[in-house]
């Protein structure tokens, strides 16, 4: 009971965290808006975070699981495999993304994410080579993290699928083989 009550609250507090910050910026949030959007007391929130960027990670590390069983069971044998699957990833999380790109809160992900893109590389891109180029690796988290970030700009219409076919063709430029 009391584990259910915990995990209950913690999901209360990233709801209102993210609650929040579509309303405004998030160093401008306090943990007392957090705790009284959540109908909570400001002690049940320490005794489940330590800080508001604590419930952040938290949040992320949800988005990140998610992700990470969705790749780990995936087959990618080109790049307009991979595009479509973490399009079609992002696209589920769309509001999310964009709430952090708002708040100039995606930025600061991009060492995690090139490191959980090394790790699905390891689990195989059938369309990189066995042992790539760490700097072509590097470019492709690069490239992803940039149309991911373009993508999630506020105004920007484009659908999972069109950005994910910008992505391919991206990558299909960047791993293709020099013609001699």
């Amino acid at each position: 009971m009391e584990k259910a009550i915990r995990i209950c609250s913690e999901e209360g507090i990233v709801h209102s965290l993210l609650a929040l910050m579509k309303e405004k910026n998030y160093q401008e949030i306090t943990i007392e808006e957090i705790t009284d959007r959540a109908r909570l007391v400001r002690r049940t929130f320490y005794r489940i975070f330590s800080s508001k960027q604590q419930v952040l990670q938290s949040a992320l590390k949800e988005v990140e699981e998610q992700g990470r069983t969705l790749f780990e069971n995936a087959v990618l044998r080109t790049p307009e495999d991979f595009c479509r699957l973490f399009f079609s990833f992002v696209g589920r999380h769309r509001e999310f993304f964009q709430t952090l790109q708002q708040n100039q809160r995606l930025q600061p992900l991009l060492p995690d994410f090139q490191q959980w893109l090394t790790t699905v590389q390891k689990k195989g891109w059938l369309f990189l080579a066995e042992a790539p180029d760490p700097l072509l690796l590097d470019c492709a988290a690069a490239a992803c993290w940039s149309v991911l970030c373009w993508w999630a700009q506020p105004g920007n219409s484009l659908t999972p699928q069109q950005a994910g076919q910008r992505l391919s063709e991206v990558l299909r430029k960047l791993t293709a083989k020099e013609e001699e």
